[in-house]
């Protein structure tokens, strides 16, 4: 259950500017178990669970809303 209070708490921190403003291969940790990460070689953005260094969740936006897909 807290895994998924800190998964929500990540994905409700993430903006669409934040994610321009992420240059490939640089990360931004959201909270003490997630970090969004921009791929090195692709527009890909990624929720990664810290320990494991797993993507949860790739991040995508349309420009005006954020679209969550489960990995």
């Amino acid at each position: 259950m807290e895994d998924d209070t800190l998964l929500m708490e990540a994905m409700d921190k993430v903006t669409i500017e934040m994610m321009d403003n992420l240059d490939h291969g640089d990360e931004i940790e959201l909270n003490e178990k997630y970090t969004l990460y921009h791929h090195t070689e692709e527009d890909i953005f990624v929720i990664n669970e810290i320990s494991e260094w797993e993507e949860v969740l790739q991040v995508m936006t349309n420009g005006e809303e954020l679209i969550f897909e489960k990995l």
